[in-house]
């Protein structure tokens, strides 16, 4: 907050705060990013030294295990809103600025530091890329390493030459970790869609890469989605999530975490419209980026939804004879049914959804058999969502 010290806390496994510090090292500072390295804690983020700084500036400061302050680095060249960190080998850390408003021009820039905060080689995005993407601008918003400790940078190309209908594609770029040099860059147009970035990457055990982060399809609010890429940055899928379906939401995924059965772990927000506000949003996905086993094939385009707004609420319960299955219907799709089956796998009840959008459909309990029962919402042969009801 402007005027108040930046606040840092250590928790353990429970969750229980071990300690707090107050570091006074600026009138305003936005941490964005912290990493665990060589014994010490990296903090970086965006703050301004006093009331009369018009731009934040990006800074980076190291503190020991217990959060006192051993040293700080600004970096007032790189007045940008997108600020990543990671740690490289034993030694090195990486400090990503990006800008992400066509306003400042969609600049990016990487930092190579070593553990004492010395500027080891910077690079800048645009001009490393300027020949392979001579019309294109880059941003960049997430940061991983690889095993042999190159740096992975992902974000968004951006075409400001045929301003005002940009061209905005997923970008993937590697810098070598020795002298900041560039190793490949890629871009990925993103599919039916006017505007997209990555937020998030991380890196699998054989080198490939899966990231995150959103993507706005025309008429549509934010949607979230991930895809693996090879070792070189050729994409092998990617899936689209969405948690709250209404055209107007938005739905965004900022963390990937690798799990040890293969599969990942995705943190993001979620909201119904830019007028509300922001909820935590957690998914966990297989090795496939799939929601549910056996989504579609690993090259194929699929969007899940997985949610009680994008889906079916029940109510009132328990199970009466009044009781409704609250559905919205996704838009995007082909026609939609809501059928109830029941313990034996037969469908006692069909209702064809006609439209798109929240629809209350009530459920025929008085004709059912009394038991187990699975209410569905099923589009174009796919089963959307389920709930289990028991009739009495």
């Amino acid at each position: 907050t402007q005027g108040a010290p930046m606040l840092v806390y250590r928790f353990n496994d429970e969750g229980d705060t071990l300690w707090t510090r107050w570091l006074d090292t600026a009138y305003a500072a936005l941490p964005r990013a912290a990493v665990a390295q060589d014994g010490s804690y990296y903090f970086a983020g965006l703050r301004k030294l006093s009331s009369s700084d018009i731009t934040y500036e990006t800074f980076i400061l190291r503190t020991d295990t217990q959060g006192y302050l051993l040293a700080q680095e600004s970096f007032p060249d790189l007045p940008y809103d997108k600020v990543s960190l990671c740690a490289g080998v034993p030694g090195e850390l990486y400090l990503a600025a990006g800008n992400s408003t066509a306003g400042a021009g969609h600049r990016a820039h990487v930092v190579a530091l070593d553990t004492a905060l010395s500027v080891r080689w910077s690079n800048d995005i645009v001009e490393s890329t300027s020949d392979q993407w001579p019309l294109y601008r880059t941003s960049v918003a997430g940061m991983a390493v690889d095993a042999g400790g190159d740096v992975l940078l992902g974000g968004m190309c951006v075409n400001l030459n045929v301003y005002p209908i940009w061209i905005p594609m997923l970008g993937l770029v590697k810098i070598d970790r020795e002298d900041g040099s560039l190793l490949w860059a890629r871009r990925h147009a993103i599919t039916s869609s006017d505007l997209g970035t990555v937020n998030d990457l991380a890196v699998l055990q054989d080198g490939s890469m899966v990231v995150c982060g959103f993507v706005v399809p025309p008429n549509m609010g934010f949607r979230a989605f991930i895809a693996k890429y090879t070792a070189n940055g050729t994409q092998v899928w990617i899936r689209y999530h969405r948690y709250l379906t209404n055209a107007l939401a938005e739905n965004v995924l900022l963390d990937v975490e690798l799990l040890d059965n293969g599969g990942f772990a995705l943190a993001g927000t979620t909201r119904l419209h830019f007028i509300y506000g922001e909820v935590p949003w957690l998914l966990v996905l297989d090795a496939e980026g799939c929601l549910l086993p056996g989504c579609l094939l690993p090259t194929d385009i699929e969007e899940t939804e997985a949610s009680a707004d994008g889906g079916l609420r029940i109510w009132p319960l328990p199970i009466g004879t009044e009781s409704v299955a609250e559905i919205n219907v996704p838009i995007g799709r082909g026609s939609a049914e809501m059928r109830v089956v029941d313990g034996a796998g037969r469908c006692v009840q069909a209702v064809t959804l006609v439209g798109v959008g929240l629809q209350s459909v009530p459920i025929g309990t008085w004709s059912f058999a009394a038991g187990i029962h699975v209410v569905q919402v099923v589009q174009d042969g796919r089963v959307l969502t389920s709930e289990r009801i028991v009739v009495p």
